[in-house]
């Protein structure tokens, strides 16, 4: 079983949406080991050791992290990194230029709803490739009960547009929980994932079109490797693999991993 987090982050511009999976056996040792993390933090610096591995906050010295120096942050931020590479984890993101989403679609689906159906394309897809079953966690929504409606129509009818898929590997329903209930679970402020600006084109190996990309990392040990896909439309044959060390995917995992707050 693989436990799938799912996080969104995003500015006026870009939407994007990452799933951390954690396969079974190695969710409660990760956690431990973020705890861990979290300990000597708190021995070292005096913060409250439940606080929250957000990456936000580590990144811009706020909440817990206010009187916490720079230099300091940035080791904690390396020791989670270096903890998250210890196991055999995947994050997975989709993300749209909800501008070019408007010009190319219009006003008829919110720019949430497209990118969760491509992230669940690709859960899915990953599972069905490990032989394994996924299980969607995700934080608490306004209207949880359409995001579970699209998940059945999924199953029966695909998940539509040009890389339709029948999901077949995630099991049981959608679960929202509040991020601060969950060891593993996502902190779901926007900020936590790093997302491209104005003028960016969603990371390199983005091309072929102006709305949508994805990246896949994948990590055991560090450096993590990186994968980052074309557009969708090229993403099966047109992949750059890049070796990145922790600050290149850095707020992506701290964004998705976080201790009990």
């Amino acid at each position: 079983m693989l436990l799938t987090y799912v996080d969104e982050s995003y500015t006026d511009r870009w939407y994007w949406i990452g799933a951390l999976l954690v396969p079974e056996a190695v969710a409660i040792p990760l956690s431990t080991a973020l705890d861990e993390v979290m300990t000597d933090a708190a021995e070292a610096y005096g913060i409250d050791r439940a606080a929250e591995l957000h990456g936000y906050d580590l990144f811009q010295g706020r909440m817990a992290w206010a009187r916490v120096p720079p230099r300091a942050r940035i080791a904690v931020y390396n020791a989670a990194l270096k903890a998250i590479g210890t196991y055999d984890v995947t994050v997975i993101l989709r993300g749209v230029d909800r501008h070019g989403l408007t010009r190319r679609y219009g006003l008829t689906r919110p720019a949430h709803e497209v990118v969760l159906s491509h992230l669940l394309e690709r859960v899915d897809g990953y599972a069905a490739m490990r032989d394994e079953l996924a299980l969607v966690i995700a934080d608490e929504v306004d209207n949880p009960a359409s995001h579970r409606s699209d998940l059945t129509r999924y199953r029966v009818d695909g998940t539509g547009g040009y890389r339709s898929r029948r999901l077949s590997r995630i099991v049981d329903t959608l679960h929202f929980a509040p991020s601060h209930a969950s060891r593993l679970g996502a902190g779901r402020r926007p900020g936590h994932l790093p997302v491209p600006q104005d003028g960016e084109r969603g990371g390199r190996g983005s091309s072929g079109g102006d709305d949508e990309h994805a990246a896949v990392v994948l990590g055991r040990a560090a450096p993590v490797p990186l994968v980052v896909l074309a557009s969708d439309r090229a993403a099966d044959a047109r992949r750059a693999r890049l070796k990145a060390g922790p600050k290149a995917v850095a707020g992506t995992l701290t964004g998705l991993l976080r201790t009990p707050g």
